[in-house]
């Protein structure tokens, strides 16, 4: 402790960060610990101040490399298809992402290696995915169908259904696993029974045009919808409207969510803006959020509900304060597509997201917004990620993004 001039704690949060970004050439051979990852540990860090000196008989790096920790953890690949969802699973400990590929896939956030074989969807792309709170449902949305999953077995629930007329947007699990809501682009929302896969009740009508977005509280006692011009909030066991729907809207609303205790709705609208909205009294609260360049596609609430998380069109993901309205430092970027979802970890400390450059991609949440240089130039860090198993590949590469082997 006396040695190293500042307490354990803060050398163990460095050492998180470490493991994280060096997981997977450290999985195929421990000796990357020392051979490899140490080298390219960014020059102010913790680990690098400590554990240099002590093997000064390893390569030294000439060029190249980072002076604080990347936001990026993980560039994992594997769908042959858009990544059209992601959701993080067990607390933080895998991910799960559908595509276009017509399959539902589970990964381990630490490494990006893929646990099991992946749940193929027969019926048409994947165009949406729900995670139930203890982590053994997952729902997925397809062209026309809702399919539920045993997470622990990969075993379908129910036989499959045609569930809509029209594609499936978005879906949700209510946070007891037992129901699931869809929308579509039929105007209706429908709730299903997460135990049989059983359609309950007749579909939730009212809107006027196609749903994009659908949300469900986590006492499982409210629904939220949106279509372009239109926000509604549902009683789910009365199946009646709760307050005035949000109706004229100036601007279409392209995605929403709702915070864990279903008080606020944050909607992305066609102007490039976020705004939240009091789901009790539908008045909005705050100003616009300003900062995406390109239609927002996607959003997700922390847990409590201070922080969202955006993805855009601009293929950039953001993080903001809902309490301020500001932007969380600068966005994360390194996707070369658009973004097609975000989700933030139960523990809020990574952000997940899916493109359409077909990859899965995860982000520290503490290092994006106390690391400017870091975010603003992912491509020089992925650089110094190219690193081969057996150790033989030089460690000095350059070239740009597209060019380097990422994890």
């Amino acid at each position: 402790h006396q040695n190293i001039g500042y307490d354990v704690g803060t050398l163990a949060q460095d050492g998180v960060k470490f493991v994280r970004t060096f997981a997977r050439p450290i999985t195929d051979s421990t000796a990357h610990i020392y051979t490899s990852a140490l080298i390219w540990v960014p020059t102010r860090s913790r680990i690098q101040e400590v554990y240099s000196v002590r093997y000064p008989r390893t390569a030294h790096r000439v060029l190249g490399g980072e002076t604080s920790w990347p936001a990026l953890n993980l560039t994992i690949h594997g769908h042959t298809g858009e990544v059209k969802c992601v959701a993080f699973l067990s607390g933080g400990t895998r991910i799960v992402s559908g595509s276009t590929d017509k399959t539902v896939r589970i990964w381990d956030a630490e490494t990006g290696h893929d646990i099991g074989n992946p749940l193929v969807i027969n019926e048409d792309s994947v165009n949406c995915i729900a995670i139930s709170s203890d982590g053994t449902r997952v729902a997925s949305g397809s062209n026309h169908m809702v399919r539920i999953w045993n997470a622990e077995t990969g075993h379908a629930i129910g036989e499959p259904v045609v569930a809509h007329e029209h594609f499936v947007h978005s879906v949700a699990i209510s946070s007891d696993g037992t129901r699931v809501v869809s929308g579509s682009w039929d105007k209706t929302v429908r709730i299903w029974d997460a135990q049989t896969g059983h359609l309950i009740g007749e579909p939730l009508v009212g809107h006027e045009d196609g749903l994009t977005s659908v949300a469900i509280s986590s006492d499982g006692t409210r629904v939220v919808s949106n279509s372009p011009k239109m926000v509604r909030v549902w009683d789910i066991n009365t199946r009646n409207v709760v307050g005035r729907p949000l109706v004229g809207l100036a601007i279409s609303a392209t995605c929403l969510a709702l915070s864990a205790d279903g008080t606020w709705v944050i909607l992305g609208l066609g102007n490039k803006t976020l705004r939240i909205w009091d789901a009790r009294t539908g008045h909005t609260v705050g100003k616009p959020m300003v900062g995406h360049e390109d239609l927002i596609t996607c959003l997700a609430f922390s847990s409590n509900g201070t922080r969202a998380v955006s993805g855009s069109y601009d293929m950039t993901v953001r993080l903001w304060d809902t309490r301020t309205g500001q932007a969380i430092g600068k966005p994360f970027v390194g996707h070369q597509h658009g973004i097609s979802s975000v989700a933030i970890s139960s523990d809020g400390t990574r952000v997940v997201s899916g493109s359409a450059d077909n990859t899965v991609r995860t982000w520290d949440v503490e290092t994006g917004h106390t690391d400017v240089q870091a975010v603003a130039r992912p491509e020089d860090w992925i650089n110094c990620l190219a690193l081969s198993s057996d150790g033989t590949r030089t460690l000095l590469t350059s070239g740009s993004w597209d060019k380097t082997v990422r994890i």
